[in-house]
């Protein structure tokens, strides 16, 4: 669900020609992003047969409290149009809080690669595509957030930043 909100709002920032729409893809998109780092880690988690404890509660609060900042300035500020990269999201103060649990995406591929090690040859092969979805979307949901905290150019280049991570 979590993926499936973050490309529609994606898609339709590529469409859409106004800034208004362009603002409500972007914050729809982002309610996407907010829940699914704290769902794949928690998702990491079990399929690695990690017992979950109560704090992973904790978590899912703060990612109900950034959700609650997502309709409000606070967590997206406004929106402005890249040209091929399409609408792109302006961070909000929010959001800078946001990138603290974002970096579960990271450490649910440092899970999976933890109990990866101790399984035998037949149950590493489970392993094998959720830590390949894991890592590309990490890489590339990374990728996507540079325009919204201000980078639109790859460091060192000329070469505008896409976003590959809906792919």
């Amino acid at each position: 669900l979590s993926i499936a909100t973050w490309n529609l709002g994606s898609y339709f920032l590529f469409v859409v020609d106004n800034h208004d729409e362009a603002l409500f893809w972007a914050r729809f998109l982002q309610f996407g992003c907010i829940f699914g780092v704290v769902a794949f880690f928690h998702l990491a988690l079990i399929i690695a047969g990690f017992k979950v404890g109560g704090w992973i509660w904790w978590l899912y609060g703060l990612e109900v409290a950034l959700a609650v900042t997502n309709f409000t300035p606070l967590f997206i500020r406004d929106v402005r149009y890249l040209g091929n990269s399409g609408w792109y999201a302006i961070a909000g103060p929010a959001f800078h809080v946001f990138n603290v649990p974002f970096m579960l995406m990271f450490g649910s591929i440092f899970v999976i690669l933890r109990r990866y090690k101790a399984l035998d040859r037949n149950k590493r092969r489970q392993l094998v595509p959720m830590l390949w979805a894991q890592a590309l979307l990490s890489v590339f949901g990374a990728n996507d957030v540079l325009p919204i905290v201000g980078i639109e150019k790859y460091p060192f280049t000329n070469i505008q930043v896409y976003p590959w991570g809906s792919l």
